[in-house]
């Protein structure tokens, strides 16, 4: 490899994004296609092979795109390249002593989304901007941009504080002391401004100066957050538990939109309530100790190391604040501070005690300040969280949510009733919060990084284990249940007024003692042809695993269909391999109504399990002659035909099923010919 060049290669974020997408997608058609969830008309295997073949293409293509940066120290030339994994094309670009690696700060928008970059470029006189890599963290940007400079032997421009710093080429590795000492000057010690919050100790020569800055305490906006997720959590609990209320538009999604609210919005509140910053520095050493409701961490910097200490501008969604850098790390201080004269004054401070000599220090009276609380031992700095840690940690919240994810997109399992369902789970769901969140502090035990971990992993835990009342919980109630399933048939007395697109349900009279109604989530076709007041909904209803009634299957039964009952329970019993018990009930269901298409069909699959063809021809030639422009019924008999081996009498019906409209009928008789 030849020292002389060095070589930059970035991922291009937003199409690797839509190439996952991609991916995915192909992906999950192959998987519903292979597992026969995949029912539209289209989803033949050669179409579904070429749609799958597509979008893994695509998604393979997009992940693949590359773009990079070949510096040649000894040529003086940077050249740019884009490509797949390799370049596919490239352009040179000279360069000479007068270009700049830049570093500054942008805000960038995707969509409703803001966020922040770092770009690292090279600049010079008279040419286009190179840009060599925007990495979205400060620390990255700065170390590759020094990197590049050292390499190059270039000088750096750093605008990403909102002020120019310059430093030259010579001089990229001098510490805050070694330039302030070379350029023969000194920054004098401030006064402090006055209201200022920061508790503060000059320590003059004999001793490090010590400066405690207090919480922030609550933030107006956080607090306008708690309370609107609380009234709205509390309205929609009434909504639930009272059915007069029910005219009001509101839902599971809103529970769980204003949930997940609070569960990022409370433990930045409380964060703020209770974090604190302990700061001694001195010529030698800055330690910077914080406190939070997560424990203690402390930051170590050698005084002889640190290059930078600046005011940051505030971001999206930070405030203004003072960072001290060394090639080592980096640390923020101040975020407590709202004024910016504070800010000033304790950058000011930082820069006096870190590059003072002992003819620049003299003891201030220590009247003129307040004096400092002592905090409490400090903890020495741990090593930082392994990536394989930090994954364990936060991986039993993830796979909750994912598990939940899942079950919901293969199927709900209903509750009967929300604050029963509620209270069943509530036990499980604290042990389980506080399993998870135990995991997570062992795990992360003693690292620097560990308060910030546990902060997402406590609003990560809530969201999941909120979303797991919904999915999981319902779930797991429905695979213990051993019963068998109650039939009540309720009349339907009212509808939603107002459908969304995920919200179909239907107001039934109660079979419960003390109940005036129950809501019932339907689906869209079920929410359509039930008519209010005159048709009735048949619901199985089961006990549950966990302890709280659960939804197994809903039916309409029309008004002069009294047959539908018997129907529903008969197709239950088929489902539970009750073969002979189904046979029975439905046998009366088709006595009771003869012209039930539903009773015909699930009885055709009861006998068709024993290959009983001559009893299945019977049933359908005797709906025939009750309904003989019925395309459903020839199509069913035409798969009996098919089963048996007759593949005329099957076409026949096919063809008869066709012309009565019947698409199905028409796309099995092309494959059949």
């Amino acid at each position: 490899m030849d020292p002389n060049v060095k070589r930059i290669t970035r991922v291009a974020r937003m199409r690797m994004l839509f190439g996952l997408a991609f991916l995915a997608v192909g992906l999950l058609f192959l998987i519903l296609f292979l597992t026969d969830l995949m029912l539209a008309d289209w989803a033949t295997p050669g179409n579904v092979a070429i749609l799958v073949s597509v979008l893994v293409l695509l998604g393979a293509i997009l992940m693949s795109v590359r773009i990079g940066v070949i510096l040649d120290s000894q040529r003086r030339t940077i050249t740019t390249w884009w490509g797949l994994l390799v370049p596919f094309h490239k352009t040179e670009h000279p360069f000479s002593q007068m270009h700049y690696v830049t570093l500054s700060r942008e805000e960038r928008s995707a969509r409703k989304t803001r966020y922040e970059v770092f770009p690292v470029r090279l600049e010079g006189p008279g040419t286009d901007a190179i840009t060599l890599q925007e990495p979205p963290d400060h620390d990255k940007a700065r170390r590759l941009a020094e990197e590049v400079a050292k390499f190059l032997h270039l000088g750096i421009q750093d605008r990403s504080s909102g002020e120019e710093v310059v430093r030259e080429a010579g001089a990229l590795d001098q510490s805050l002391q070694q330039r302030v000492r070379r350029a023969g000057r000194s920054m004098p010690l401030p006064a402090q401004p006055p209201q200022a919050r920061a508790i503060f100790n000059y320590g003059g020569i004999r001793a490090p100066t010590t400066i405690e800055i207090p919480p922030a305490g609550r933030s107006a906006l956080l607090q306008v957050m708690f309370i609107a997720g609380g009234i709205v959590i509390v309205t929609e609990l009434l909504i639930w538990l009272k059915g007069d209320l029910a005219d009001i538009d509101m839902s599971m999604s809103t529970l769980f939109t204003f949930l997940l609210v609070m569960g990022i919005s409370l433990p930045l509140l409380l964060r703020a309530v209770i974090l604190r910053e302990r700061l001694v520095v001195s010529g030698d050493e800055l330690v910077v100790t914080r406190r939070d409701i997560f424990g203690t961490k402390t930051t170590r910097l050698t005084g002889a190391e640190i290059e930078e200490v600046e005011i940051t501008q505030a971001g999206i969604y930070t405030t203004s604040r003072v960072v001290i850098r060394s090639d080592r790390g980096s640390v923020e201080l101040g975020a407590a501070l709202s004024a910016e004269e504070e800010l000033q004054w304790l950058r000011d401070v930082l820069v006096h005690v870190l590059t003072a000599t002992s003819e620049d220090k003299h003891d201030r009276d220590p009247r003129d300040y307040r004096d400092l609380s002592h905090a409490g031992d400090e903890v020495p700095l741990e090593s930082a969280s392994s990536t394989l840690v930090r994954l364990f940690a936060y991986a039993p919240p993830v796979v909750l949510a994912l598990a939940g994810a899942v079950i919901w997109l293969s199927g709900r399992y209903q509750a009967l009733d929300l604050v029963d369902s509620l209270q069943a789970q509530a036990p499980y769901a604290l042990v389980l919060g506080a399993g998870m969140l135990a995991w997570a502090a062992w795990l992360l035990r003693g690292r620097s990084s560990a308060h910030r971990d546990l902060l997402f992993i406590a609003a990560a835990t809530l969201i999941s284990i909120v979303f797991a009342f919904a999915t999981v919980g319902p779930w797991l109630n429905a695979r213990l249940d051993p019963g068998q399933p109650t039939v009540h048939a309720a009349k339907v007395i009212e509808k939603n007024p107002r459908p969304r697109g995920w919200e179909w349900y239907l107001y039934v009279e109660s079979w419960r003692k003390g109940r005036g109604r129950e809501r019932i989530d339907v689906d869209p076709d079920t929410f359509s042809r039930a008519r209010v007041a005159t048709d009735s909904l048949v619901l199985g209803i089961r006990s549950g695993g966990l302890g709280f009634e659960w939804i197994e299957s809903y039916h309409v039964q029309h008004a002069g269909h009294p047959a539908t009952g018997l129907v529903f329970r008969g197709w239950q019993l088929y489902q539970a391999g009750r073969l002979t018990e189904a046979e029975k009930v439905l046998r009366q269901a088709v006595q009771l109504d003869p012209r039930s298409f539903d009773a015909r069909r699930h009885l055709d699959y009861v006998l068709m399990r024993a290959q009983r063809w001559d009893e299945i021809f019977e049933s359908w030639n005797e709906f025939l002659r009750l309904e003989p422009g019925h395309a459903g019924a020839y199509l069913e008999r035409a798969g009996t035909h098919r089963h048996a081996g007759n593949a005329e009498q099957a076409l026949r019906d096919l063809e008869r099923a066709c012309s009565l409209g019947e698409a199905k009928a028409c796309q099995l008789r092309e494959r059949l010919r």
